[in-house]
């Protein structure tokens, strides 16, 4: 069941944590709002928690396993994390960075990864920050040039291959890879060689600005996938089968308006894009692996 969740400001950010019970807000003010949702999807509580003194591009829960934990990061460069301890109420500031760039997006790696994030700014740098235990700090990796003239976006591939499914209780994980998008019209692939990140592919299929770039889930999936938004009006839908890697086959959608952000559904079979006139489209693959409208939703209309 879906609910408005009513917030008098502009946001720019969500993230929903691990248990589906707790939205995380980043506004345009520099607010965090805490949202706190019942068993039926309604709002428990709201508290307008911590604040910074810019807008808010980028927040993102850790997987409970590492705590209950959250970090976000504002336009003026300020990166956050805060805890929360089992025997407290209220989360408390743990670390506090100040960046040379604003910082555009972030977001934790899966769990199976360790405790990462990696956040992208709008100097084009890529940044992955790793706790190695609950007592350290996080810590960051040497900052890397992922788009020249501005990074926007960032996302993780997932770590469980599809293989999995076949041989389960065997630990056999993806290699870390990242996806980016960035001012330079490019989504790039990244993958970890044990010691740096090194540009695995460039795809080249925009003509403007990519405002987004996210990974599909794998399960099922005979191989990686991954979509990307643009200023270009479009979004590009780009596959490559784990027999050939190397080889990326794309189905670029047009639309009217310019699409934001786009969102996959936990089977990887229905993704949402979000317009910037206020709708979402939900795009549905057929058995011939074209895309398709499944629904528009106004939210003007509601």
């Amino acid at each position: 069941m879906a609910h408005e969740i009513q917030i008098d400001e502009a946001v720019l950010t969500i993230s929903m944590d691990y248990f589906c019970k707790k939205i995380l807000s980043g506004t345009s003010s520099g607010k965090v709002i805490l949202q706190y949702l019942n068993p039926d999807g309604t709002i428990a509580e709201t508290q307008n928690i911590y604040s910074h003194k810019a807008p808010i591009y980028g927040i993102d829960w850790a997987h409970p396993s590492f705590g209950d934990m959250f970090v976000s990061g504002d336009s003026q460069g300020i990166l956050r994390g805060w805890t929360k301890l089992p025997n407290q109420t209220d989360y408390s500031l743990s670390f506090e960075q100040t960046l040379n760039s604003p910082i555009t997006s972030l977001k934790f790696c899966p769990n199976e990864y360790g405790c990462s994030f990696a956040i992208s700014q709008s100097s084009g740098q890529v940044t992955v920050y790793t706790k190695k235990d609950p007592n350290s700090n996080f810590l960051a990796e040497q900052p890397y040039l992922a788009h020249n003239g501005g990074c926007t976006s960032v996302s993780w591939c997932p770590a469980i291959p599809p293989t999995s499914l076949l041989a389960p209780g065997i630990d056999s994980y993806n290699p870390k890879r990242l996806a980016t998008g960035g001012c330079d019209k490019c989504v790039c692939v990244w993958r970890h060689n044990g010691h740096l990140w090194e540009c695995e592919h460039r795809l080249e299929h925009h003509t403007h600005w990519v405002r987004d770039v996210e990974w599909a889930p794998s399960f099922g999936m005979p191989g990686l996938r991954l979509a990307s938004s643009s200023e270009d009006k479009s979004i590009v839908i780009s596959t490559a089968l784990f027999a050939n890697l190397k080889q990326w086959q794309t189905q670029k959608i047009m639309f009217e308006e310019i699409p934001w952000s786009v969102k996959w559904s936990e089977t990887g079979t229905i993704l949402a894009v979000s317009l910037s006139t206020d709708k979402v489209h939900l795009l549905q693959e057929g058995v011939d692996g074209s895309w398709s409208l499944l629904k528009e939703i106004d939210r003007e209309m509601e």
